[in-house]
């Protein structure tokens, strides 16, 4: 028995979707700067229920959570860091539905 393929659920919902992959971080010119590659993919990219953190240092902030369903194997690990939408996110899970046609992945907002 073969299994359903369920990204036809996202068809109608899917946009182009771009995030910058964090793949090192060097000195240059003195300065620690992060080093990033772009990934371009068609998904659908939608609000979680946010976490609210209570950190001394920060205070009580609501971090944003994101999920994104993907087609396309993105090329990062769990506690990867990506930008997407000029904000820096870190990747807290992922599940590979491939066998449904699909990718998930939950990314929360990193608090600096």
């Amino acid at each position: 028995m073969s299994l359903p393929n369920m990204s036809q659920a996202f068809k109608g919902l899917t946009q182009t979707f771009t995030i910058q992959i964090k793949t090192s971080t060097s000195v240059i010119d003195g300065r620690v700067q992060d080093v990033y590659q772009t990934f371009s993919s068609k998904g659908v990219i939608q609000p979680s229920k946010p976490i609210i953190s209570d950190s001394s240092n920060i205070g009580i902030k609501q971090i944003e959570r994101l999920t994104i369903h993907t087609f396309t194997l993105i090329p990062t690990k769990i506690g990867d860091i990506i930008m997407y939408k000029d904000k820096r996110y870190r990747i807290n899970d992922y599940s590979n539905y491939s066998a449904y046609g699909f990718y998930r992945y939950e990314i929360d907002e990193e608090v600096i």
